[in-house]
Order: C-alpha cells, then sequence, then structure tokens
C-alpha cells in the first residue's frame, strides 16, 4: 500500500509548520506563509471542529518495505561473499597460495550497499513522527 490516509493528530502540526514554510510548497500553495502562533491557532480550530475532517497520508511504508528489502538483500549477499572469503581463505592457507584482493572489493562494495541503505532507512524515519515508524 503506497499511501494510506489517518486522523491529523496535534502531534503532526510541528511537521506541518515545517512543511509550510518551504518555499516550494508556499509557491505552489499560492499562499503565504503562517508565522508560527497563526499556523497553530488556524490548526487547533480544525482540529477542535468535529464537522470537518482532517486527514493526512502515511506515505512512506511502501518505501521503508522496499528498503528493507533491500537491506535484507545486502545482507544476504555480504553473508554469501564472507562465507565464501573464508572458505577460500582457509584452502588458500592450507595449499600455501596468496589471495586476490578482488574478493575484498567485493566486500567493500557490499558493506557499502549497506552503509547506504541504512542511511536511506535512518532519513525516512527522521521524517516521521515517532508514532508512525511501524505503521
Amino acid at each position: 500500500m503506497d499511501h494510506v490516509l489517518r486522523d491529523v493528530a496535534e502531534s503532526d502540526l510541528d511537521a506541518f509548520y515545517e512543511h509550510q514554510r518551504e518555499p516550494e510548497a508556499t509557491a505552489m500553495a499560492l499562499f503565504p506563509e503562517r508565522d508560527r502562533e497563526a499556523f497553530y491557532a488556524h490548526w487547533r480550530r480544525l482540529l477542535a471542529d468535529d464537522s470537518s475532517i482532517k486527514k493526512t497520508i502515511v506515505r512512506l511504508r511502501s518505501r521503508r518495505a522496499a528498503l528493507f528489502e533491500r537491506l535484507t538483500a545486502a545482507v544476504d549477499e555480504v553473508a554469501t561473499v564472507y562465507a565464501g572469503l573464508l572458505e577460500v581463505s582457509a584452502t588458500a592457507r592450507t595449499m600455501g597460495v596468496s589471495l586476490d584482493d578482488t574478493e575484498v572489493g567485493a566486500v567493500n562494495d557490499a558493506v557499502t550497499l549497506l552503509q547506504i541503505t541504512f542511511a536511506e532507512l535512518e532519513a525516512d524515519a527522521a521524517n516521521l513522527p515517532s508514532e508512525d515508524l511501524y505503521h
């Protein structure tokens, strides 16, 4: 599911406030940025009005799932390469043969992929209210 609607909560207001301050958002909305006090007063009035529907989009669920899939694949790749390196290393040592460094490059590539994936997960998590991290 790419997008899910949920009720707006007061805990969302900080993120909403920051979004409406972005110059691109203000230009697209053709509505001037509100100062903090006016913004919160407006939203608190909206939240208190039971006659209106207030929803927000939870949109990162599928992105997080895709990132976790990539992370799992990267971990599997690292484990496979590492197991192969251990096997080759043990065999080489018993035969007195020196190893080529290309296997080390493969491990480094896999570790870099893991680091990138973790950074993307952290960036996504930082942009969500804490209660949405597991939805």
